[in-house]
């Protein structure tokens, strides 16, 4: 009898010592849950405190050697960047760390329209620095971002970032994806450049060319003006000619009809004498 009592009550205290055991458990989980969300939100904040699918929270640190002013985001189907995220009269120091708040819900929505592939979504990030500088950081990965650093380099004047990857939990450098997209542009603007340059020049010489041929036009028309003067005095000339020919010739037939009268002339006195009768009269 006593020995079932005593089983009793040895199980009675194992019972209490798991009872007791899972309630210490819990309150370790909880005070550990709110350290955490304590130690969280204790850092500065980039953007508006919010949670939900679709937001994106990192953890931020700069190391840019300078003062971040601005700080603002675009996605792919936005034209200019938005407000400052950090706010006005607030500054993002070198060495601070900042937690990032950033719902991107309209911008993957928009992008992928039926999709909710954060893949098709492409954002770039503008840092406003305290001596008016500006930089920008491309396509970054924000679903792929554990947690990141925001880097310059001075040789470049480039900003990048260092970040752990999610899905490899490695480090990720983007100092050359920066410099191959800076390349790309200034061979972008040269071009472009270019291409405005053989316009204008082109534009230049149209005028030279229409002076030339209105040049040529008028010194053809001279010409042709002096050929048809030339033919006109030439033909003037030869109708001149023409016209004094027959003179010459009647004049020239003139005495030759005034010689050939001559004789008639004799030869009627000499018909008229002997068609005279002695008393004189002609018959």
């Amino acid at each position: 009898m006593e020995l079932r009592i005593f089983k009793k009550i040895q199980l009675l205290l194992v019972l209490l010592c798991c009872v007791a055991l899972a309630f210490t458990a819990a309150g370790c989980g909880s005070s550990q849950s709110t350290r955490k969300k304590a130690k969280k939100s204790n850092l500065p904040a980039i953007g508006k405190v919010q949670s939900g699918k679709y937001v994106y929270t990192i953890n931020t640190t700069n190391n840019t050697g300078k003062t971040i002013t601005g700080f603002t985001i675009k996605d792919s189907s936005m034209e200019s960047y938005p407000e400052n995220m950090i706010g006005t009269k607030k500054t993002f120091t070198n060495g601070q760390k900042r937690r990032l708040y950033y719902n991107a819900k309209s911008a993957i929505q928009k992008s992928s329209k039926k999709s909710t592939k954060e893949l098709n979504a492409s954002f770039s990030i503008q840092l406003t620095f305290d001596d008016n500088s500006t930089a920008e950081l491309h396509n970054v990965p924000f679903d792929d971002i554990k947690r990141m650093e925001i880097d310059y380099d001075q040789n470049q004047s480039l900003a990048y970032l260092v970040y752990v990857s999610k899905g490899t939990k490695e480090k990720v450098n983007t100092l050359n994806d920066e410099i191959k997209i800076k390349q790309d542009a200034e061979a972008a603007a040269a071009a472009q450049a270019q291409q405005q340059a053989e316009a204008q020049a082109s534009a230049a010489r149209q005028p030279s060319s229409t002076t030339s041929t209105r040049s040529s036009s008028s010194s053809s028309s001279t010409s042709s003006a002096r050929s048809s003067s030339v033919r006109s005095t030439q033909s003037s000339r030869t109708g001149t000619r023409s016209t004094t020919a027959p003179r010459s010739t009647r004049s020239a037939a003139a005495p030759s009809a005034s010689r050939n009268a001559q004789p008639s002339s004799s030869g009627s006195s000499g018909s008229s004498s002997s068609g005279c009768v002695g008393d004189g009269a002609m018959y």
